[in-house]
């Protein structure tokens, strides 16, 4: 009997146990079982498995991947996880292992792609882990999602002296203090657009 048969047998043994479906010696009975009493079994049964499987994909993550989804979701809402306070931790953990049992062998590529797509999409609004969270079903990209994992994302070149470039923007100063390659691609393209700007008006 396969492993799967196994488990089904179980658990219509437990079901028969539970709802004291048994014959005249009190063993569990096949016989007492109606038809809607076995669709319900075997929804249940399915419903089990989804679950067994997502928790058994979830436990293949070692420790250093779920780290690097948890540094793709920080600092694609904006965060530096260096100096995240532990609230902020927290809140990004949770958002994380929500979208971990949504898609257990998510990339941190694809939470990356997410985050710009929460950008584009609700323009405007604030973006966080729980935000991102929330929205997750609308903005991982299903279809194209061996596209999306095998497509390096744009690597643009730092600036020269940006940092002083941007110091007093208000909009962007925040970034002054990461170290560049940690920096978003979307923000890396703003940056680098404003001090094209700055640079052509100083000549």
């Amino acid at each position: 009997m396969s492993s799967n048969g196994k488990r089904f047998t179980e658990s219509v043994r437990e079901y028969l146990i539970e709802y004291k479906l048994t014959n005249s010696a009190g063993e569990p009975s096949l016989g007492k079982l109606s038809a809607r009493m076995l669709g319900e079994l075997y929804d249940r049964f399915e419903q089990a498995e989804i679950r067994r499987g997502r928790a058994e994909r979830t436990k293949k993550l070692s420790k250093g991947d779920r780290d690097k989804i948890f540094t793709a979701l920080a600092v694609g809402t904006g965060c530096d996880p260096a100096v995240m306070t532990e609230p902020e931790v927290k809140r990004c953990v949770i958002a994380a292992s929500g979208i971990i049992r949504a898609v257990p062998d998510v990339k941190p590529e694809e939470i990356t792609a997410a985050c710009e797509r929460y950008r584009r999409e609700f323009s405007g609004v604030t973006i966080t882990p729980h935000a991102v969270m929330n929205q997750w079903s609308k903005l991982f990209d299903m279809k194209n999602r061996g596209a999306a994992t095998r497509r390096e994302p744009d690597k643009l070149e730092e600036p020269d002296d940006w940092r002083g470039l941007m110091r007093d923007d208000e909009d962007d100063a925040r970034w002054v203090e990461i170290v560049w390659e940690r920096i978003p691609p979307y923000y890396q393209t703003r940056i680098a657009k404003k001090c094209a700007r700055a640079r052509a008006g100083k000549e």
